[in-house]
């Protein structure tokens, strides 16, 4: 009896293409190594901010006494520093120290006014006013307590023919005792007078004189 042979199951799936196969694997590969690429690389670059950033600028040192400021900034600073700031009459600020003396351009700033009502009226009352206020003004403006010693034409003796120059004191608050007690016919007297008025006073160095003579 003849045994059967093998059976062959036929299938109408055609064979695979080698180079097709090839090309799958390929673009496969490809794309794994792409996926891998991208979990390994960063999601994004951070730039260091300070490698944009313009370099900032040195601090402008701070003005000392006796600068002349000339913007809003440098007043500012001034007044942070510990100084004062005075208005000139020509126009500027000047810093100063407030624990000082008063540097002499501020004293002349002061005392200008009134020498040039000295020198247009040297007998005229207004003379007296004008030391008032410029007494008065510095006063508020710097925080001393000043005083103006000024010249005027007068006559100390009422009996006299004619006037010559005198001598007097003005404070802030127009007190009459200096007033009276400053008037002479020499600089150095009526000078000498209002210090020791000053240095009597129990706020003595909080005092500033002013000299407005021409």
């Amino acid at each position: 009896m003849t045994q059967p042979g093998p059976t062959t199951v036929k299938t109408d799936r055609p064979a695979a293409d080698p180079t097709k196969v090839s090309k799958v694997l390929s673009i496969t590969a490809t794309i794994a190594l792409g996926l891998t690429l991208t979990a390994c690389s960063p999601a994004h670059t951070t730039l260091n901010p300070q490698s944009t950033q313009p370099a900032a600028e040195a601090p402008a040192p701070a003005p000392t006494a006796g600068q002349f400021l000339t913007t809003v900034a440098e007043s500012d600073a001034a007044k942070a520093a510990g100084l004062q700031v005075f208005p000139m009459s020509t126009d500027g600020l000047i810093a100063f120290d407030p624990t000082q003396p008063l540097p002499e351009v501020i004293k002349a700033d002061i005392a200008a006014p009134v020498i040039e009502v000295l020198r247009t009226s040297p007998g005229s009352t207004s003379l007296y006013s004008s030391a008032h206020e410029a007494a008065a003004s510095a006063t508020e403006t710097t925080g001393r307590k000043v005083i103006v010693v000024f010249a005027h034409e007068g006559m100390i003796d009422p009996d006299a023919e004619e006037t010559t120059m005198l001598y007097s004191a003005y404070s802030f608050d127009q007190n009459t005792e200096l007033g009276a007690a400053s008037v002479s016919a020499s600089l150095d007297q009526t000078l000498a007078t209002t210090q020791a008025w000053v240095t009597a006073q129990p706020d003595a160095s909080a005092y500033e004189i002013v000299v407005a003579v021409g």
